[in-house]
């Protein structure tokens, strides 16, 4: 038996919009000018899915317990490849993520009344508080792609699909990797 442990997700071709293309649509929206400082795991979905294929074929090597392709950033990194990717100065403001901690439950107890989504989760709140990075992650044979094309291929995607505009979506609607729009 192998336990996957797949890093957030990124990447084009969502089926329900998840919640990390989600919430990079939240920031390319301006809906997300207050980040908690720390980090996050950040992968691939295409990369997971090849090591989820590797793994119940058999090709893959290592341990039972199989850490997702990744890159970990902080938030501050993460916000700085999202601008890389689209060109555009993108505000942020970045507090102590255990400051955050009792505004994302707050915002989870008022998000059962309000009509509207509140781009603030808790657990996304906790992670950045207390991820680090994950030793090992490539037992499975498969690395991380570079960053900056994952996130322009989910940001071409998300343009595609009608989720952001054009001046949202900036440079990554022109120059997206072949493949993912549609």
């Amino acid at each position: 038996m192998v336990i996957s442990y797949p890093p957030a997700l990124l990447g084009p071709h969502d089926p329900y919009l998840g919640d990390q293309n989600a919430r990079l649509r939240n920031e390319l929206r301006g809906l997300m000018p207050l980040w908690p400082a720390g980090g996050l795991p950040v992968g691939d979905v295409r990369d997971t899915a090849a090591m989820h294929a590797a793994l119940v074929t058999g090709t893959a090597g290592g341990a039972a317990r199989q850490f997702g392709p990744q890159h970990f950033l902080t938030t501050r990194q993460y916000v700085q490849a999202v601008r890389e990717s689209t060109g555009r100065k993108l505000p942020a403001m970045y507090l102590p993520a255990r400051a955050m901690l009792p505004f994302g439950l707050l915002t989870g107890a008022v998000q059962h009344v309000w009509p509207w989504h509140i781009p603030a989760e808790y657990g996304a709140v906790y992670t950045c508080a207390v991820a680090a990075p994950a030793e090992g992650g490539t037992e499975h044979g498969i690395g991380p792609r570079p960053l900056v094309e994952t996130m322009t291929d989910t940001i071409a995607w998300l343009h595609a699909r009608g989720h952001l505009t054009r001046a949202q979506a900036g440079r990554a609607a022109a120059g997206a990797v072949a493949g993912v729009r549609g």
